[in-house]
């Protein structure tokens, strides 16, 4: 059975010491973004989960793939 699901591509945006900074950070993406369609997520990383990572993904960027030509042998 294939799965069709596409891989969301997140992209890193800062990484922060605390969650307080990271949530700081999350909420001015999300309420600058006027079109409602990023979504963004704080994630734990680090030795011991120790630090957080902002990411985001705009669902716009992933229709936008590199299509080859037909000459192109890479």
């Amino acid at each position: 059975m294939e799965s069709n699901k596409a891989i969301k591509r997140w992209k890193k945006i800062k990484t922060f010491n605390t969650f307080q900074e990271a949530d700081a950070l999350r909420n001015k993406i999300i309420t600058e973004d006027e079109t409602n369609s990023i979504l963004v997520r704080v994630r734990r990383y680090g030795h011991g989960g120790e630090q957080f990572m902002v990411k985001t993904h705009h669902p716009d960027s992933q229709n936008q793939k590199k299509q080859k030509k037909k000459g192109d042998k890479k």
